[in-house]
């Protein structure tokens, strides 16, 4: 998408090194991948003793030195999530002298313990990035409260072009149809989506599309509806290719996000480029993307207010092209690949100026 505006994008790939890895003396070795390079980095087990930005140093010099190897040196370093990626940032715009900068996408950076040398290493590194994203409001504020540090701006995951070129209803079925496009994890709460379903006043005229899963958490699916007698309605294909998802998305009428926790939400933003009436939780995501336009928030768990919000946009009927239209407009305007793009292009002139 940033090279689409004209931007020349390397890219570093940093993973945490497992035991097997250190003992292999795979630690920190550097493989050639297309447009970049891949290392797995050692970690220092909960963080007991300091040690991180040492490690990130090493990293930094070797990601640097591949680099320079090909003559390219970037403008802006941009890191992605804050371990270990924005500590080897820091250290890689000092080698470069450029700015860097950090989008966290993760919930569970909120969990390293404040104490600990990682926290303070981590936290000096937000402090001093020349910007900092996130992919929600809520993750905004509470990553800005836990690290003591200026403001994140929240930025939407984005949506591929292909789920906006897409045609806004593909679908042929009258019955209304409500989908589910993810994991079948419990986080999902598909449980939870089936057994709202099954309580809809005429759930035989409707149907539920859930993608995704292991065989075994379809086959567990698959007796949850037999038990509840709606097996005939409710189906359950598997994972499916990326290339078809835009064109299953549009043949739905109602997307559902029921989450146990959700950051960003890229699901939410497809849905909509599809144009598509959404339902979901009330996670950071649902509450960044949801409002009373383009559909429904209902609270985390809560069986009873899932199917209550069901019954209402079946009641609606199925959506009008107009409506999805719409829903697609806002889309475009908050995390369609320009507006994505722009976001970025703009805050990256703004720091290299500075």
């Amino acid at each position: 998408m940033l090279r689409a505006c004209g931007m020349d994008v390397r890219v570093a790939v940093t993973t945490s090194a497992t035991t097997h890895e250190i003992k292999q003396l795979e630690g920190l070795k550097l493989v050639s991948i297309p447009d970049g390079c891949s290392l797995a980095v050692p970690v220092i087990p909960r963080s007991i003793v300091p040690g991180d930005t040492a490690i990130a140093r090493l990293a930094a010099n070797k990601i640097a030195t591949f680099f320079n190897g090909q003559n390219w040196k970037p403008d802006v370093v941009h890191a992605h999530s804050v371990f270990p990626a924005i500590l080897i940032a820091r250290q890689l715009a000092l080698i470069w002298k450029v700015p860097f900068g950090i989008t966290e996408h993760r919930p569970s950076t909120l969990t390293i313990n404040p104490q600990g040398f990682r926290y303070k290493a981590i936290r000096e590194a937000v402090t001093k990035a020349a910007f900092r994203f996130t992919v929600s409001g809520e993750m905004a504020s509470a990553l800005a409260t836990f690290y003591h540090s200026k403001p994140f701006i929240p930025c939407r995951l984005p949506a591929a072009s292909s789920f906006f070129h897409q045609d806004l209803y593909s679908g042929t079925s009258r019955k209304f149809t409500f989908g589910h496009v993810s994991s079948l994890d419990s986080n999902k709460c598909p449980t939870n989506i089936i057994k709202a379903f099954s309580q809809l006043e005429n759930a035989k005229a409707c149907e539920l599309r859930m993608t995704g899963g292991t065989s075994t958490e379809i086959e567990e699916l698959t007796a949850l509806t037999e038990s509840l007698g709606v097996s005939e309605q409710v189906i359950l294909p598997g994972q499916l290719q990326r290339e078809v998802m835009p064109k299953f998305m549009s043949e739905l009428d109602c997307f559902i996000l029921a989450s146990t926790r959700e950051a960003g939400g890229t699901d939410l933003s497809e849905a909509q480029a599809c144009g598509m009436p959404c339902i979901s939780t009330t996670t950071p995501a649902g509450n960044f993307a949801i409002n009373s336009s383009n559909g429904s928030l209902v609270p985390i768990g809560d069986i009873a207010s899932l199917k209550n919000a069901m019954q209402h946009h079946l009641d609606l009927g199925k959506p009008s092209l107009k409506l999805r239209a719409a829903i697609r407009e806002q889309a475009r305007d908050t995390c369609s690949p320009h507006s994505f793009a722009k976001f970025h292009s703009n805050c990256y002139q703004q720091v290299t100026k500075a």
